[in-house]
């Protein structure tokens, strides 16, 4: 039998309260925690109080929103959470992935581990990935995903 790997939800959001409450709650029986940087504004306080109190094995971090998605990004991808070998989901926050598509999400983890596969890219963007600590991400507002 494999060794299950772990599973987080990660991104970054500023005043997203309702939309976060409904990702968390359509996803949080498919998934270990929640990894997001969330804008360090007080309007934001609400929204980083909701991902903190569901984050299970995940982290919420606070980084200064100063248009550098990329900086984001990369304050939650190393924050001290992730190790090799697992995998995270990259949502906007407007984003909430299928029901459907989270009761397979396992399945598919383990056809990209047999297959070799480290990136699932969605629209030109990185969507579900494998950890490894040489990553990082580059450029903004269209930032991409190096290592």
């Amino acid at each position: 039998m494999n060794e299950q790997n772990r599973l987080f939800i990660c991104g970054i959001t500023s005043n997203e309260t309702e939309k976060i409450s409904e990702l968390i709650k359509t996803t949080s029986p498919y998934v270990d925690g929640y990894i997001w940087c969330v804008d360090s504004n007080p309007n934001s306080d609400e929204t980083y109080k909701i991902l903190d109190e569901n984050k299970k094995e995940g982290k919420i971090v606070r980084h200064y929103w100063c248009n550098d998605h990329a900086g984001q990004m990369n304050e939650w991808l190393h924050c001290g959470v992730l190790k090799d070998g697992d995998y995270y989901l990259i949502c906007d926050s407007t984003e909430c992935p299928t029901e459907k598509w989270l009761k397979s999400i396992r399945q598919n983890i383990e056809e990209m581990k047999s297959q070799n596969i480290i990136a699932i890219y969605m629209s030109g963007r990185p969507y579900l990935v494998k950890f490894q600590d040489t990553q990082y991400f580059s450029q903004t507002p269209h930032w991409g995903l190096f290592g």
